[in-house]
């Protein structure tokens, strides 16, 4: 995960578009996981401000599916 998010271009793009919420196995007191499930660790969940889903999650991370995802994002 610190591969595909530190000092990237695309983290900014990201920031002004969606809240990230990454997910992992012992993710369970940090956030809602109720809101976010899934059975493969760790899955990226891309949200908008009223938590709607605006991306399918994300399982298998790499830079290229996330600069991918801020690609199809800058066009909404």
């Amino acid at each position: 995960i610190r591969d595909v998010f530190m000092d990237k271009p695309y983290i900014d793009r990201l920031n002004k578009k969606v809240i990230a919420v990454i997910v992992t196995q012992d993710h369970k007191i940090n956030y809602p996981f109720e809101l976010f499930y899934s059975n493969t660790f760790p899955t990226l969940f891309f949200v908008n401000h009223k938590e709607i889903f605006v991306t399918s999650p994300i399982t298998n991370i790499t830079s290229q599916k996330i600069e991918d995802i801020t690609i199809k994002l800058s066009n909404f």
